[in-house]
């Protein structure tokens, strides 16, 4: 009970600073700084393992209570099917597709085998989350490869990335319009 209240609570501060640091810039979205926040607390503050289990009691209660509701709900509302349908009859689009997909997964699981890591693993958490529909396809994609447990790190790689993303189109944004 006591780590599900300290990881509410710390949850619930990290997002009150980034939206009330992003107030002083309105250009930058507060997700970039709740992102950044949480990156540099973990890579350069020593966590204290209360806060730790707090953090992975919430992950683990997201991932089990909430995935199945999201992907739904993400397949039916937010997908145009019709487009969809669409897409599937144009060859050339089919095959960028598909070559886009597999250059990534090679290319990321290349890259992790030369640092040492799983190519197989790698290539699902690297190759194939960057070419899903975000944090959903991030959950179908472990799932479906039933590699859940990697789901923290295809989640901050998308966050950090997304983050990057968002910044750089804040910035970028209005000097093109």
């Amino acid at each position: 009970m006591r780590a599900s209240i300290i990881g509410l609570f710390t949850a619930g501060v990290l997002f009150t600073v980034s939206d009330a640091i992003s107030t002083y810039t309105p250009s930058i979205h507060g997700y970039v700084y709740l992102i950044l926040i949480c990156s540099l607390a973990k890579i350069f503050l020593p966590l204290p393992d209360f806060l730790v289990e707090g953090a992975d009691l919430w992950y683990r209660l997201v991932a089990a209570a909430l995935i199945p509701a999201v992907l739904a709900a993400v397949s039916i509302v937010a997908i145009d099917f019709r487009e969809v349908l669409s897409l599937l009859g144009d060859p050339v689009y089919m095959i960028s597709t598909v070559a886009v997909v597999i250059v990534a997964l090679l290319a990321a699981g290349f890259v992790g085998w030369l640092v040492k890591l799983n190519f197989i693993e790698s290539s699902i958490s690297a190759g194939l989350g960057l070419a899903d529909f975000g944090s959903s396809g991030d959950l179908a994609v472990l799932g479906a490869a039933d590699r859940l447990e990697l789901l923290p790190f295809l989640s901050i790689s998308s966050r950090i990335g997304g983050g990057l993303v968002v910044l750089s189109l804040s910035l970028l944004g209005p000097l093109v319009f």
